[in-house]
């Protein structure tokens, strides 16, 4: 499943790139809609790492006790 996580955040940030550049050379800002969907995937993200780091956390607390 996080290969299939990281493949998809590759593609998205591989498409991200690319209408960057597009915009950048027409000198076009972001849209809002643009903005939201790059916020949602920030964090998106920050809760993978998040779920990801507690996770590690309750299982090393597991483990102690």
């Amino acid at each position: 499943m996080l290969i299939a996580l990281y493949a998809l955040a590759a593609t998205w940030t591989g498409h991200l790139r690319t209408r960057m550049a597009r915009r950048l050379a027409s000198d076009a800002g972001f849209s809002t809609l643009e903005w939201v969907v790059i916020a949602l995937g920030v964090f998106l993200a920050a809760g993978i790492a998040v779920a990801a780091i507690s996770g590690a956390i309750s299982n090393r607390v597991g483990q102690i006790n």
